[in-house]
């Protein structure tokens, strides 16, 4: 560990980043050095200010950009929120500054004395941006692949076109084949059970009905198809903008945007209760302000769990 450090320390411009004391110097001296221990691959001018340096990953999913470019490379976004940019910051062994603006570009300020991440729309030749992949390209685990026989059919779409005859059983959708619709189910009432436990980016969560799950595609405007099964020992909802991904799956049931109980409508996001001229879901609520949303909106009344939430759980 002591001659991984020795060798990064020579490799980066000004050393160490300076810390408040010695504890956290040897507890960031420890986070860096193992850090650069599971990135062999991240190139030594990654934290200098070499221009010339390129864009590199890091942390197993965080992506430096080039030194002074405000853009992400091809496939990946700019992180901004300050949970992301945390987490960056710590992957990479830096300290991370306090005084951050929600919602601004996740940068490595190699200007700065100390070196630090920031969260902050003040960013100059001498930033670099930190991005992750972007959502688009995120393949969430399929749901657990049944063995059909090897003769067994496709099967047919259901014949019947009113609840619950147009549900389709024995049949799984997969997203494997890029149809997985990445969304902000939170804001319909999903809690839990969501990919990687992020309500806000999943095409999954825990359900209490399959009713839940005709409900919500019919809510989202890309959703052509849901699916209903078991993952984990929970039952879960799916959605899917297509249905390439169509096999035959004991126990799995599988239905179009159009197949809803009657008397069915698309749910709002949050509670309706919450919102007036001016202050609505996207203003008060959008991911971009955090997570505790849009300080703005909220009073000794209303509040981000009582106005981001339905009043409702699915």
């Amino acid at each position: 560990l002591l001659r991984c450090c020795v060798g990064r320390m020579l490799l980066m411009e000004g050393g160490l980043p300076r810390c408040a004391g010695p504890g956290r110097a040897w507890l960031l001296l420890a986070t860096w050095c193992l850090g650069s221990v599971q990135s062999e691959d991240t190139p030594a001018c990654a934290w200098s200010r070499d221009s010339d340096c390129p864009n590199f990953e890091y942390g197993g999913s965080f992506i430096g950009g080039k030194m002074g470019e405000k853009t992400c490379p091809l496939g990946a976004e700019v992180i901004r929120d300050s949970a992301t940019c945390m987490k960056a910051s710590a992957a990479a062994g830096f300290s991370f500054d306090d005084n951050l603006v929600e919602g601004a570009p996740c940068h490595f300020c190699s200007g700065c004395q100390p070196n630090v991440f920031r969260l902050s729309n003040e960013h100059g030749a001498m930033a670099k941006f930190i991005c992750t992949k972007a959502a688009t390209e995120q393949k969430a685990p399929d749901p657990p692949a049944a063995e059909p026989k090897a003769s067994a059919p496709m099967p047919a779409r259901a014949l019947g076109t009113a609840w619950p005859d147009c549900q389709e059983p024995s049949t799984v959708i997969r997203g494997s084949a890029g149809e997985a619709l990445w969304t902000n189910l939170q804001g319909y009432g999903a809690t839990i059970g969501c990919f990687l436990d992020d309500c806000l980016s999943t095409d999954k969560f825990v359900a209490g009905e399959i009713e839940s799950c005709a409900k919500v595609c019919v809510s989202l405007p890309d959703c052509k198809f849901w699916v209903w099964g078991m993952e984990e020992g929970e039952q879960k909802c799916w959605f899917r903008s297509g249905d390439k991904g169509r096999e035959v799956g004991e126990g799995w049931t599988s239905g179009s945007r159009a197949c809803v109980p009657p008397g069915t409508e698309p749910l709002a996001l949050g509670n309706t209760e919450c919102w007036a001229e001016g202050f609505g879901y996207a203003e008060c609520c959008d991911p971009k302000y955090g997570p505790n949303g849009n300080a703005q909106c909220w009073d000794g009344v209303y509040n981000y769990d009582r106005c981001c939430f339905p009043k409702e759980e699915l």
